[in-house]
């Protein structure tokens, strides 16, 4: 296998994935999180859009009931972790903005069990200045209401949901008598995008990477996805001619089922296309690679038909892939530095 990447002595080498499991639903995902939680040594790195501690445990249970109690145990056997949760933006979504701060103030309140650093990013997306003078009046209007929610509030819950309201403290303050009343009038800021990242790294050994949030709203007790969830995984005889090059529709034409290995090619290309990107900036067709498949191995190979930016004809872009209840996932891996 060729060497994927422009030389760079300061690129990490290269680790070839050795398994590729399929996690399809919550029943699924969230053993996988806990084992990769539990079996940590060194440390472990996660990434969440909503990361609730007091998600219920399902398989590391030995060690207490909630996230908390796992990482806490963790923690105490000297696991480094570092924790990025998603922001919201506050007025429009100021529930889910208060459920980032609960969080992240719970996570940080482990600090004292070992080495544990949280933080809440907030998408740098922004409305512009026109829209944000436009929509000052229903901005109000939802922050008067945000406002008068609190007041009917027992004093108590009244101060504990304004402390983990951070984003509101720029528009409101706490007045006489601990009642929430209004600052000075200011321009809004609104925030239309959040961070969708999700993904757990332990030890530079193991990942679970895509789809789940750790809440409970989340789980599901069926591992088995509805039959009807994901529908026909065959590529639509339409795309055949725009995805498939002509050496690669004849590799189809001795497939068993040459619907479904079309749709590992679509997908394959999908996934090395994106890889490349950080590395090369360049935008390309479906003939700008050609798939190589070993199905008993469950793995693929990308090849550049032409150069892109610093990733020269012929490069080769390895990958993984598993098809089970009707997905197929696929994963590449390019090594290089990405442009700024």
């Amino acid at each position: 296998m060729r060497d994927a990447s422009p030389v760079s002595s300061d690129v990490p080498p290269f680790r070839p994935v050795e398994r590729l499991d399929p996690l399809i639903t919550a029943a699924h995902g969230f053993p996988a999180l806990e084992r990769l939680a539990l079996e940590a040594v060194d440390y472990l790195w996660m990434s969440f859009r909503i990361f609730d501690p007091t998600t219920r445990l399902r398989f590391a249970t030995d060690v207490g009931e909630t996230w908390i109690d796992l990482l806490r145990h963790r923690l105490t056997d000297g696991v480094r972790m570092r924790v990025l949760l998603s922001d919201f933006d506050p007025i429009v979504a100021s529930e889910l903005h208060e459920d980032s701060a609960r969080s992240a103030a719970a996570l940080s309140a482990l600090r004292h069990d070992g080495d544990i650093e949280t933080m809440v990013v907030r998408h740098e997306a922004r409305v512009g200045k026109g829209i944000r003078f436009g929509m000052w009046l229903p901005v109000a209007r939802e922050l008067e209401k945000q406002r008068k929610a609190m007041n009917a509030m027992e004093p108590d819950q009244r101060a504990d949901t304004f402390a983990h309201r951070p984003g509101i403290w720029r528009y409101l303050r706490v007045g006489k008598g601990g009642r929430i009343v209004w600052r000075s009038l200011r321009l809004p800021r609104l925030y239309p995008a959040t961070f969708h990242q999700k993904f757990a790294a332990a030890d530079q050994r193991a990942a679970v990477i895509g789809g789940l949030d750790i809440d409970e709203r989340r789980f599901e007790e069926s591992s088995q996805p509805h039959d009807d969830a994901f529908g026909f995984v065959s590529l639509e005889d339409e795309l055949l001619d725009t995805v498939c090059s002509e050496s690669e529709s004849r590799w189809l034409e001795n497939q068993a089922d040459s619907g479904l290995m079309a749709k590992l090619i679509f997908c394959a290309k999908e996934a090395a296309y994106k890889c490349q990107y950080s590395l090369t900036r360049q935008l390309f067709g479906f003939d700008g690679l050609e798939i190589r498949v070993s199905e008993e191995a469950g793995s693929f190979e990308a090849v550049l038909t032409e150069d892109q930016g610093p990733l020269k004809q012929g490069t080769v872009i390895p990958g993984r892939f598993s098809i089970a209840f009707g997905l197929v996932m696929t994963a590449a891996e390019v090594r290089g530095e990405p442009l700024p």
